[in-house]
Parts: structure tokens; sequence; C-alpha cells
């Protein structure tokens, strides 16, 4: 009886590590970019170059404050910030305002994003969103900057 007891908790937890996996792990649910860029605001946080997430609840934010210092900052959902670093930086590009990332994730959520992993603006000017559906299936957007249009779309 206690053998069984054992297999059963112990295939639970494998289950339960299986459901986790890592391609979950790395990502942050697209209800949470609000706050994400509520936390850059407080900071400091002018424009973004990236907003990525490291963990269920991490995620990394790199861009530029308005005395044009090159920011990459690592907080919690709790509003911690756990790491930091500034450097002077005269090779500012215009990185993407807390509106585009919105309106950015608003189309992703349109198409069936639940979860992001990635949202950074390319070397070509346009919005790159990395992320997942509600089944796992991973979704890649590009949009144009510009317009916000979606001429490339990819799903694993």
């Amino acid at each position: 009886m206690k053998q069984l007891l054992r297999s059963t908790v112990a295939s639970a937890l494998l289950f339960a590590l299986l459901a986790c996996s890592p391609d979950q792990a790395e990502t942050l649910p697209l209800e949470h970019i609000e706050r994400v860029l509520e936390m850059g605001q407080e900071y400091g946080f002018d424009s973004y170059m990236s907003v990525e997430a490291e963990g269920d609840n991490r995620f990394e934010l790199e861009g530029w404050d308005a005395s044009e210092r090159r920011l990459e900052v690592t907080f919690d959902l709790d509003g911690q910030v756990l790491e930091e670093e500034s450097k002077r930086d005269s090779d500012r590009k215009r990185g993407l305002t807390d509106a585009e990332i919105l309106q950015a994730a608003a189309s992703a959520r349109d198409r069936g994003m639940v979860r992001f992993e990635e949202i950074e603006l390319d070397d070509d000017g346009d919005i790159e969103i990395e992320g997942r559906t509600d089944t796992g299936a991973e979704l890649d957007l590009k949009l144009d900057r510009g317009d916000l249009s979606v001429p490339e779309t990819a799903r694993d």
C-alpha cells in the first residue's frame, strides 16, 4: 500500500514538473503588460528597446530614461528591483513608447497570444513579439511600427 502511495505521489510530481515546462517558465501572462510598464515608468523609463520575461514572476526592461541613459533593469511582479545597470548611451534609437507596446500587445492578444516571452524593437525598426497561445503553441509576430499591421506571423 505504501509503495502504491509513493508511486502515485511520484507520478503526480512528475506530471506537475512536466506541466511547468521550460517553455512556460520563461513567459509572463500578457495581461500583466500594463503593470510591467507602470513599474518601468515609476523607475524612470522613457522608451524601451525590449521587455523580456525571465520566469513566471520576473522580467527585464531595457531602454532609456529622459536623460538618454541606457537602462537595463530586472524586476519581479511585486515591484522589487532585482538587478539594475545604467550607462550613458550616445547611440540612442527611438525606443518603443508605452502606447506602442500596449497596442502591439493588444494585436498579439487578438491573434491568440496569452503569454509573452519578449516584446522588442528589431534592427529594422519593427516590433517583434514572441509568446504562446492558450494551448502552449509558439506564436511570433512582427508588426510594422508605423501602422501596427502584421506582415509576418509564425506559429509552431
